[in-house]
């Protein structure tokens, strides 16, 4: 018989938020505090669930659109309920449109349309690919992991403070183990545009293969980032002047569209003219087992080291961000213009005028994600084939921690 890590309670219910936590005793630290803890300390006043906790009042689409994304991939990734990721996506429209009070998107139709297109082309492009194998505790497929890693704060400083004990809190998107047995945890952006600069110095992920082995107590290998541009592909344009397919590279398409459309109009590749033959060999340099100009998969390995380091690091932040005395200054840079939602209060401040009529105005209280609209899914009654699921055998339960 199967032995399997059997979950306990959770602090951290997987879709309805913190339970049976009281916020003015546990201090919760995430990344993105961090982050803006790093950038400028009056945001950070403003920003942060224990202090002002203010937030824009718009509700980007990005947002909304973001949460069903995640939804469709943890589906197609872990319990495989809907027949495709863009059905799941549709399901996802649905619950939120029967949801009583839940705030919808102005351009919900253009966005409707562009996440089930991102669905459907990632399936297509994940059939010449390794979908990876997602572990699997206690019978329950690891994507979407919701944690709360405790911080060993001294609990003399934080009675201080006044709080009981600190936790990190963070939100795994997809954890897949590899042939070696190590564990890789995914992470899934929606953007305009893809880069990857960024990734050797990502606090995220840092943090996340830090709670990661507390978590499962398995060796962590790193993260496997999946960046999606937001846009999907089209067939090549067509040029009645030439009677084929134009050449230019600046047209919205792929490899294998570039291809069928050619088969389609000549048969076989080997009568169509030498520039189109020559376009789709550029395209297919384009393209790689882990990339084209829309879907990114990267591989950022974090060793033993680093990820020790990462968890001294939320240590030494955390003893600074609940200080209640922590000194409030701010940090203008040229990006306050894009990256700062608190910009026009901030000016007001250092100008002696009625800042506070301006976050009144513009700012309501930072909510944990809405999530009601889980309760108004649809699941269709027929069943699917299961996912790829890795069950762990025999583990070590000595430093498991309540995750969920």
């Amino acid at each position: 018989m199967d032995e399997h890590i059997e979950l306990e309670e959770p602090l951290y219910d997987r879709h309805e938020g913190r339970v049976g936590l009281s916020p003015d005793r546990v201090a919760i630290i995430r990344t993105s505090d961090r982050m803006v803890f790093r950038r400028c300390r009056r945001k950070f006043n403003w920003w942060y669930i224990h202090r002002n906790n203010l937030t824009r009042k718009e509700t980007p689409g990005y947002f909304w659109f973001g949460t069903g994304f995640h939804f469709a991939l943890e589906d197609y990734h872990g319990y495989r309920r809907f027949p495709t990721p863009g059905d799941a996506f549709l399901a996802y429209v649905d619950a939120c449109k029967r949801t009583r009070g839940f705030p919808l998107p102005d351009d919900l139709d253009e966005l409707t349309q562009l996440g089930t297109g991102m669905m459907e082309y990632y399936e297509d492009w994940l059939q010449t690919r390794d979908p990876m194998v997602t572990l699997e505790v206690g019978g329950v497929p690891q994507v979407e992991v919701n944690f709360e890693i405790p911080i060993p704060l001294d609990p003399n400083l934080l009675a201080r403070y006044g709080f009981d004990r600190a936790v990190y809190v963070g939100t795994i998107d997809r954890v897949v183990i590899d042939d070696y047995n190590r564990l890789w945890l995914g992470d899934y952006k929606t953007a305009k545009t893809i880069q990857t600069d960024h990734l050797d110095t990502d606090p995220q992920i840092s943090a996340y293969c830090w709670a990661a082995q507390h978590i499962y107590n398995l060796p962590v290998a790193g993260f496997f980032y999946m960046q999606f541009k937001k846009q999907v592909p089209h067939e090549p344009s067509f040029l009645k002047s030439t009677g084929s397919f134009s050449v230019a590279k600046n047209q919205d398409t792929t490899y294998a569209l570039y291809r069928k459309a050619l088969i389609n109009l000549y048969s076989t590749l080997d009568r169509a003219p030498t520039p189109n033959v020559q376009f789709l060999n550029w395209l297919s340099t384009q393209e790689n087992e882990k990339a084209d100009a829309h879907i990114r998969f990267t591989d950022v390995e974090r060793n033993q080291n680093q990820i020790e380091a990462e968890g001294l690091k939320i240590l030494q932040e955390a003893t600074e961000m609940l200080n209640p005395d922590l000194p409030l200054y701010p940090n203008p840079t040229r990006d306050c213009v894009w990256d700062c939602g608190y910009r026009t209060a901030c000016i007001e401040m250092d100008s002696g005028l009625d800042w506070e009529q301006e976050l009144e105005l513009t700012t309501v209280d930072r909510e944990e994600e809405q999530t009601q609209w889980r309760t108004r899914l649809r699941y269709p009654e027929v069943d699917q084939p299961p996912p790829r699921i890795h069950r762990l055998r025999r583990p070590n339960q000595r430093h498991l921690l309540r995750v969920r």
